[in-house]
């Protein structure tokens, strides 16, 4: 139901408090869990959605809009504002004082097992992951992420 159950959320909770423990590194397998502060219509939250929504299943990774205050559905990333309830609200919480400590979007959460980190924001989990089982044809959706830059450092793509 477009991800909005969240594997160990006191955990998690813990984790987004404390912005931590970070990963640096890690491969994406369909089995992780993912948590992600997003915001519709930006293109680094869309950028990040795009590179993780075909390696995880749709169930396992959970999209809070921080802005309109709602989930969007991790296999469309579409708005689902009928899903309001006392997690999303205790999550938005979570978030108020860390987008006002100037936290952007996304902000990106991942379970590895047995543990959630913080992987950061799109750049961050650009540099990060790595992707398992990669086949040419799958190449192709990654060209998009080699025109983004940061600052006057260009980045290449990985493979």
């Amino acid at each position: 139901m477009c991800g909005v159950t969240i594997h160990m959320l006191p955990k998690l909770k813990e984790v987004i408090k404390a912005r931590g423990p970070k990963i640096n590194k890690f491969t994406l397998n369909a089995g992780d869990r993912i948590f992600m502060f997003a915001k519709k219509n930006c293109s680094f939250s869309e950028k990040a959605w795009g590179l993780m929504k075909s390696h995880v299943e749709a169930d396992n990774f959970t999209i809070v809009d921080g802005d309109k205050r709602h989930y969007l559905c991790s296999k469309t990333f579409k708005e689902k504002p009928d899903l309001d309830n006392d997690v999303l609200k205790d999550l938005l919480q979570l978030w108020g004082p860390l987008k006002n400590e100037g936290s952007t979007y996304p902000d990106i959460y991942i379970h590895k097992h047995p543990e959630w980190y913080h992987v950061g924001g799109s750049d961050s989990l650009q540099a990060a992951v790595t992707l398992p089982d990669i086949d040419l044809g799958d190449l192709l959706h990654l060209l998009p992420l080699g025109r983004y830059n940061t600052g006057s450092e260009v980045r290449t793509l990985k493979f």
